[in-house]
């Protein structure tokens, strides 16, 4: 997995859980990667699950986390059931809407799978 590919399943799994309305608090256990050569349960992989590299620079996933936390880290409402998405055909497409107290609407998308040649 690389840097971005966190950074975007972390979008795709913080909008999963807040669009449950049964999540308040989402934390994360370990800011920065482990040194390679740091003891770790699991493999090389467990090493690389920060929001910082071990010299605490910021990868991708922070700046989306910290992006996620300032659209929907206050109070927040799901509108799924008033939002109107146009798919084509089995699109596997995944959206979720979020109405702020102000009136705006943060929305989140992303297609599931991306299959070859299939339409999205």
């Amino acid at each position: 997995h690389t840097p971005a590919y966190q950074a975007a399943h972390l979008t795709k799994a913080m909008a999963l859980m807040l669009a449950t309305g049964q999540v308040d608090t989402i934390a994360w256990y370990e800011l920065r990667d482990l040194p390679m050569t740091a003891e770790r349960i699991g493999d090389v992989n467990n090493n690389k699950l920060g929001l910082l590299t071990p010299d605490l620079a910021a990868k991708p996933g922070l700046r989306a986390f910290l992006a996620l936390r300032r659209l929907l880290g206050g109070p927040h409402r799901l509108i799924d059931d008033q939002l109107i998405v146009g798919r084509r055909g089995s699109s596997d497409a995944h959206v979720h809407a979020f109405e702020l107290p102000d009136g705006r609407v943060v929305a989140i998308a992303w297609l599931q799978t991306l299959t070859p040649g299939k339409r999205q």
